[in-house]
């Protein structure tokens, strides 16, 4: 699994991954949250950013996190599973010395404290190049992404 891969399965329609799991999503796309017990439509689907955002339990949602939870996947799981289920675009990423500084470091920041030690040197690999073994900057990346996903999973 490759950055590009990451990127690519994000663009599946969250509407067609919520209809899929066998939720009923109406016009307006409210639905009631399936994450936690909900009488009234407390969660807004947004196929543009193809994510979502829970008014009652205040949390928001990628379409890979909704994956991961609603089909219970792990972040590699979710990510094949959107990419061989739906329609996806392809993405171009674009690689500069300041790209990703920030959103790693926030997704460093969310990793529990007794795992942040340990991807730390994944993140010096992933943000400065330098060598850790056999793993790439691409693959240091995709390691904290997934470890964000992990912890925001365990969140709900």
């Amino acid at each position: 699994m490759n950055r590009a891969g990451i990127e690519r399965a994000k663009t599946a329609d969250i509407v067609e991954v919520v209809e899929a799991g066998g939720l009923y999503v109406p016009g307006n796309k409210q639905i009631c949250c399936p994450f936690h017990v909900d009488s009234r439509p407390s969660m807004k689907l947004y196929s543009g950013t193809s994510s979502a955002f829970c008014f009652a339990c205040h949390k928001s949602f990628d379409v890979i996190d909704f994956a991961i939870r609603l089909r219970r996947l792990n972040f590699e799981e979710a990510v094949e599973f959107l990419l061989e289920n739906f329609e996806t675009e392809e993405v171009e990423i674009v690689e500069s010395e300041a790209s990703g500084l920030k959103p790693l470091s926030y997704m460093l920041d969310q990793v529990s404290p007794d795992r942040r030690l340990q991807f730390s040197e994944i993140y010096d690999l992933a943000m400065f190049g330098q060598s850790q073994g056999e793993l790439t900057r691409e693959e240091a990346v995709s390691k904290i992404e997934a470890e964000y996903y992990i912890c925001k999973a365990q969140e709900v």
